[in-house]
């Protein structure tokens, strides 16, 4: 089985997102992979990611990482190439991916909110949370503002607002993969590239491709 190593910026995200790439790899159809965090870091710059490059050269039994992180008010368009050229430059000896989510992780939950209401919400260790409203419904325009948080504590009780290390993992573990899709977030389709190109791809590479990839 595939090991791929995740860097991710916080502790929510550690224990999320490989359950939220679980879900995919199955609504995929793509090989069960094995998802470790390498790392948390909020840092991006050219130069902690090749700090982080260092990093993943040491692991072992490694098949392939993703750097997945929050864009907030940046553009994935261009920040994903970015970093794409950096990593690019450090060749790597494996498939390698870049996921940006427009604006924030929780930006998959605010786009799904009509499928999230009323379900059942299990945190860390089992924890049973309170569920979202079952009045919750997504806006016309997910992305639109960048406090996805905020939008959620709006169906959530006053008594027990959201948390990163409680509520993100409970809410992919609720999310729906065909509601998600529905949304037709741009993130979401380029993560599903993402993870399709590290688990499938024979040689070592880059997504998203450099430029003069895309016009050969």
């Amino acid at each position: 089985m595939r090991k791929v190593y995740l860097i991710v910026e916080g502790q929510g995200d550690e224990q999320a997102l490989p359950k939220l790439l679980n879900k995919f790899v199955k609504a995929l159809g793509l090989e069960d992979a094995v998802f470790a965090v390498a790392q948390r870091s909020s840092r991006c710059s050219d130069e902690d990611l090749r700090k982080q490059c260092a990093d993943l050269r040491t692991r072992r039994q490694i098949a392939g990482a993703m750097f997945v992180r929050d864009c907030e008010d940046g553009c994935p368009k261009h920040e994903a190439p970015r970093m794409a050229a950096v990593l690019r430059a450090e060749k790597l000896p494996f498939p390698v991916a870049v996921v940006l989510f427009y604006r924030e992780y929780e930006t998959l939950f605010v786009a799904t909110l009509d499928a999230l209401a009323g379900k059942r919400l299990v945190g860390p260790q089992g924890s049973e949370l309170p569920p979202l409203d079952a009045s919750a419904s997504a806006p016309p325009d997910p992305e639109r503002n960048r406090d996805a948080k905020g939008q959620l504590n709006k169906y959530l009780p006053k008594t027990h607002p959201y948390r990163e290390t409680s509520h993100q993992l409970a809410m992919t573990q609720a999310l729906d993969i065909e509601a998600l899709r529905s949304a037709a977030l741009p993130c979401v389709g380029s993560l599903e590239r993402a993870l399709t190109f590290v688990l499938t791809s024979p040689v070592a590479g880059v997504y998203p491709p450099s430029p003069e990839a895309r016009e050969a």
